[in-house]
């Protein structure tokens, strides 16, 4: 389990707990509504230590860390790379459309979990969700600092390997 607290996790958070709840029950809905389960974790409100904030359901599997890929081996960024080429589309496709109902384009490698055997995928992380202004405003300026995520005008981070660079001269 994670908890994210009400009053932030960082000075960043402007309503990201509250958008990890709203996620997590439109994506319950979507299930209950049309029997397609986007596998997005269970969020619930909880007072934890005397703060407030989102419960966010357990995920065991294979975390992506792109972002913070400087310290890990090669070898490491290999083994990952390959759980990504071989997860079934289908899997990839819940991902996406998890994002999409919510407007979340906060959608890169470092916020999917694969499961422990690299047959599944869950996103996690939707504090995105549900954008403002401002929210929209950083999603897009990311692509900017040469962090693509969607959407994106340039690549989709999710149609490349995570620890390889797209190939500009391909087609994304």
């Amino acid at each position: 389990f994670a908890f994210k607290p009400l009053d932030g996790e960082s000075s960043q958070n402007d309503g990201d707990t509250l958008r990890e709840v709203l996620t997590s029950g439109m994506c319950q809905k979507f299930k209950e509504l049309t029997n397609l389960d986007l596998g997005f974790p269970e969020v619930t409100v909880e007072n934890i230590g005397g703060r407030q904030g989102a419960l966010i359901e357990g995920l065991n599997g294979h975390e992506l860390p792109v972002e913070k890929a400087a310290g890990m081996k090669d070898s490491d960024k290999q083994s990952l790379n390959q759980l990504a080429k071989n997860l079934p589309p289908q899997e990839l496709q819940k991902v996406f459309l998890s994002a999409i109902v919510s407007g979340d384009g906060d959608l890169k490698w470092d916020n999917v979990f694969i499961g422990e055997d690299g047959s599944s995928a869950r996103r996690f992380d939707g504090g995105k969700g549900f954008p403002d202004r401002k929210t929209r405003d950083e999603i897009f300026l990311s692509e900017n600092n040469k962090m693509p995520k969607i959407p994106s005008t340039k690549a989709c981070a999710l149609l490349s390997s995570p620890f390889e660079e797209p190939d500009p001269s391909q087609p994304q």
